[in-house]
């Protein structure tokens, strides 16, 4: 292994301040191996004007929990630090099929996404009857939502959370679900765990 991946020859030319090291790895890829695949997310509105992340993707140290809340961050015109990504336990969590093969971001994330959008469907309902609009007239950005081309009607993201659950006494919570499409398992009990991809 040393001679293959030029070991000596590496530390002879190694810069000031950098090291030198290798390691050996079983990875798997992340396309589905068998039984499902999927990766689901929730995205709860609270009532201050936060949101609190529930998702399957475990943090260890990829940095997945910050993916995670920067994408609900972005479909909700939200800060950073308006999210929280709840820690769960398997009672409570949501499906994921698990942290492996570099799935979380393309395959959590997606999940993530739709569910910020979801909980930003049902937002946007509440808030276009409120500036005496159409849903799709509505963007969400820097903390409010603003009417397209009027900027002037507007109203903040908390003072929305807080029509939704207060006046209107309706709880805001996005859910998303994604899986690899177009997927078949073959063998799945047999010991083969073959897999194909169609399309």
């Amino acid at each position: 292994v040393g001679e293959g991946i030029k070991w000596e020859e590496h530390k002879a030319h190694k810069k000031p301040y950098q090291g030198v090291g290798f390691s050996a790895v079983i990875h798997a890829p992340g396309t589905r191996m068998g039984g499902h695949h999927s990766s689901s997310s929730l995205v709860k509105v609270v009532e201050d004007g936060t949101i609190c992340l529930i998702t399957g993707c475990t943090e260890l140290g990829q940095g997945c929990d910050t993916i995670l809340a920067q994408i609900a961050a972005e479909v909700l015109g939200l800060r950073l630090e308006d999210v929280r990504v709840a820690v769960e336990d398997s009672d409570g969590t949501v499906l994921e099929a698990g942290m492996f093969g570099g799935r979380g971001t393309p395959i959590g994330g997606v999940s993530m996404k739709e569910a910020a959008e979801d909980a930003k469907r049902q937002l946007a309902e509440m808030a276009a009857r409120e500036l005496d609009t159409q849903p799709e007239n509505l963007e969400f950005r820097d903390r409010g939502i603003y009417i397209q081309g009027q900027p002037e009607q507007a109203m903040s993201f908390s003072d929305l959370t807080r029509l939704a659950y207060y006046k209107n006494g309706v709880p805001v919570y996005g859910r998303g679900y994604y899986h690899i499409p177009n997927v078949e398992i073959h063998d799945l009990y047999g010991g083969g765990g073959g897999r194909s991809a169609k399309g």
